[in-house]
């Protein structure tokens, strides 16, 4: 595959891993049409999630020392990534060969029952949760697991139990993209990533572009979350799920 074309993979996957997207599922689709096997090209849409993984630890790097000297933030993401490795791992071998229509539904019910959410919310004043308790590490971990459905956004899903759970805007998206970091360790090394064909001098110039851009678009997300009402929010984030569903 040729610079270029990794270079644009890189800026779709920079963009969309943070978006209620499966970016994985958009790249796998993208590269499969360019001519490569199925197998390689999910190979390689991991790889690029290296890039956001990287663009995560940057962002939140004050977040991750915390997690070091603070136990809540440390107990809640490792709660929910054993959790999801439980449960994703046991759907992974269990349900290989699910339509992604199933994943499409789930996603479609979500986005709606996230804007009737917004919808209350409006007319409803609440304080919101800032800080994740054990309850909330079992829910958003089992959510997660779910992801491995094909057509299911792992930042879609966790994004939505978060709000769901009576979350901050800010603080869902902060929360699930720290959760990225070991989810996408953890995929990486149960495929064997490094030992792939995707893994070449051409591909890092991607996995750089993937890390600059979702940089960037966590900067910006980050900046709507902080600015908008709770409610809207929610509403927004079950359009975007909505739409991109039917898009697809």
């Amino acid at each position: 595959m040729n610079i270029l074309t990794l270079i644009i993979l890189g800026a779709l996957q920079g963009l969309l891993e943070w978006l209620p997207v499966s970016s994985e599922g958009v790249l796998v689709a993208i590269i499969t049409l360019l001519g490569e096997n199925p197998s390689i090209a999910i190979d390689y849409a991991l790889f690029l999630h290296a890039g956001t993984m990287l663009a995560a630890l940057v962002y939140y790097r004050k977040e991750f020392k915390e997690m070091i000297l603070e136990g809540t933030l440390l107990r809640f993401t490792i709660i929910v990534t054993v959790i999801t490795t439980i449960i994703g791992g046991a759907l992974y071998f269990t349900l290989r060969n699910i339509s992604s229509l199933i994943g499409a539904w789930i996603i479609t019910l979500i986005g709606g029952a996230l804007i009737i959410t917004g919808l209350l919310q409006l007319k409803k004043k609440k304080g919101l949760k800032t800080k994740p308790d054990n309850k909330d590490a079992l829910i958003t971990g089992a959510a997660q697991g779910f992801s491995i459905i094909p057509g299911i956004s792992r930042s879609g899903t966790t994004i939505s139990t978060l709000l769901f759970k009576g979350f901050k805007g800010s603080t869902a998206l902060k929360l699930s993209f720290i959760l990225s970091v070991p989810a996408i360790l953890i995929a990486q090394a149960g495929l064997g990533l490094m030992s792939s064909p995707a893994v070449t001098w051409q591909g890092f110039w991607g996995l750089m572009t993937s890390f600059v851009v979702g940089l960037a678009s966590i900067k910006a997300l980050t900046r709507v979350a902080r600015r908008v009402n709770f409610g809207k929010f929610c509403i927004i984030m079950g359009i975007v799920m909505i739409t991109t569903i039917l898009i697809h």
